[in-house]
């Protein structure tokens, strides 16, 4: 079963724009969870 969350396209892409500066070394773990909350609205 997969469960699928309602992310506005425009998140997902900032979001994926994230996981590259932190797979790069540019941004830490928790500035790209920081983010990520705050895109998601979590």
């Amino acid at each position: 079963m997969t469960i699928k969350q309602e992310i506005p396209q425009s998140n997902a892409d900032e979001l994926a724009k994230y996981k590259d500066l932190l797979d790069k070394g540019i941004i830490s773990q928790e500035e790209f969870d920081a983010k990520k909350k705050q895109l998601l609205g979590l």
